[in-house]
């Protein structure tokens, strides 16, 4: 059985906290887990901040309130997306804070310290007084989660960023007053731990401050388990087959929009979450339906292109360097499409290339810079069968999809034979569909997800991908 594991400091810790020098308000019990990836901009800020673009260097440490805390708010707000803006919660209610990590041998560097549920709890102003008043002490217990890391990991010195360095790392265009930068980086620091400044720095020598560190119990928990089976839709009507077959692309253009409906009516009868993987181009007709079918969205690409991007990324690019102390190099190059799917949004978590083609532009780092979580393509271009995680970022291999239906008019009988015979072999397995190849699978698909659903259970890709990634908390 796959476990997880976390930190935790349970109520009766909170004595403890006041006796190291603490103020015993600041103390809520929480869980803490180390997560072995890039947390929101995290590998961007690396680069610019630290001089550092190796996503294997990256962690996020995601800040969780004890359940009985968790029980007095409405369950439903811990994933309000007006609230909890970053999605940072990996499918757990209770998501508080959390912070991007660099380790770099002996020196641990402290990047964004961030409550989304704290700082945009104003949106949902019958609940405000109350979570400040219970969550106010937040960027202590996450600076104490910091410190917690550094000693585990054997490190000697904790740098996190003075009030003045965050704020020139902050989008220009959000409007949050200096107080809070110096209330989160500033304060808390002062008053957590003996610490001394360092230009755009504080310094924080971890021997000097054992002796105020709340050491959390190392504990873990089951994860999900028996077979378990993602279905994803590549949507992207006929633009896949605009030159290699122009008759087609047009009838698929004409159906594509009616298909998507019957996809989705299915789906809804049968209870079944699954992903759609949209091209960008076609995202803003097509999202509201899909969401509010309770299904994941990801990107596949903007619009079906596999060029190179043109000059005018690069030239951005050297833009960036040129703003950023990073040194040259550092930040990733031919991303146009990823850079135009965020564009569009920049909370989707997943990725998943035309044909599976995995080129230079969707390489680890790039898919890291642009906040991508998890990456679903064909096993043969992975190398493997079960998800797992790399460099930061969920690989999911998929292990069939329906391309032999149009290639090969391959009979619909044997190929869902074929599809679940794959899926038995496996603990963990993904098959595509495609809109375009709708009408030689849409006569089946109520079968077909009957028969996965006796198989295993059905969870969408950002969730399988939240498995994963706890499944790899250290």
């Amino acid at each position: 059985m796959p476990t997880s594991t976390y930190r935790e400091l349970t109520p009766d810790r909170a004595e403890e906290f006041a006796a190291r020098g603490h103020r015993r308000r600041r103390f809520f019990p929480h869980r803490i887990y180390y997560l072995p990836k890039c947390g929101p901009d995290g590998l961007q800020l690396a680069a610019r901040m630290c001089g550092q673009g190796d996503p294997a260097r990256m962690w996020e440490m995601v800040l969780y309130a004890a359940e009985p805390l968790v029980e007095q708010f409405p369950r439903a707000l811990f994933f309000d997306d007006e609230v909890v803006w970053h999605r940072q919660q990996f499918g757990r209610a209770g998501q508080v804070a959390t912070a991007n990590l660099v380790l770099d041998g002996h020196v641990l560097r402290s990047m964004v310290h961030v409550s989304d549920l704290v700082q945009r709890i104003g949106r949902r102003p019958e609940h405000r007084t109350r979570i400040d008043k219970t969550f106010g002490g937040w960027p202590h217990m996450l600076l104490n989660g910091v410190m917690c890391f550094a000693l585990e990991h054997g490190v000697r010195t904790v740098q996190t960023p003075t009030a003045e360095h965050a704020i020139d790392h902050t989008d220009p265009t959000r409007t949050i007053g200096r107080e809070l930068f110096e209330r989160v980086y500033d304060g808390a620091v002062e008053e957590l731990l003996p610490a001394r400044r360092e230009g755009r720095w504080w310094t924080i020598d971890v021997d000097e401050a054992r002796e105020r560190i709340v050491v959390p119990e190392r504990r873990t928990e089951p994860l999900a388990s028996g077979r378990t089976i993602c279905v994803c839709h590549d949507v992207e009507h006929g633009f896949g087959h605009t030159r290699s077959d122009p008759e087609f692309a047009a009838a698929a253009h004409e159906a594509a929009p009616r298909d998507i409906q019957r996809m989705l009516a299915v789906e809804a009868e049968a209870g079944c979450p699954v992903t759609y993987n949209v091209l960008g181009l076609l995202f803003a007709d097509l999202r509201e339906q899909i969401e509010d079918g309770g299904h994941a969205l990801a990107f596949h690409s903007y619009d079906h292109q596999v060029d190179r991007p043109p000059r005018l990324i690069d030239r951005l690019h050297r833009l960036v360097d040129r703003r950023s102390v990073a040194p040259p190099g550092v930040f990733p190059r031919n991303s146009r499409q990823l850079w135009k799917c965020r564009e569009l949004d920049y909370r989707v978590k997943g990725y998943r290339p035309p044909q599976s083609r995995i080129g230079p532009d969707l390489a680890d780092a790039n898919l890291c810079f642009h906040n991508f979580e998890w990456l679903a393509s064909g096993a043969p271009s992975f190398g493997f069968e079960q998800p797992r995680l790399v460099n930061a970022l969920v690989k999911i291999p998929i292990l069939a999809d329906d391309f032999d239906l149009y290639r090969r008019r391959l009979p619909y009988e044997r190929w869902e034979d074929r599809v679940v015979e794959i899926l038995e072999r496996q603990e963990v397995g993904a098959i595509c569909l495609h809109d375009c190849y709708a009408p030689f699978w849409s006569a089946g698909y109520p079968r077909l997800l009957e028969r996965l659903q006796e198989l295993g259970r059905l969870v969408t890709m950002d969730d399988l991908a939240a498995e994963v990634t706890l499944a790899n908390a250290a």
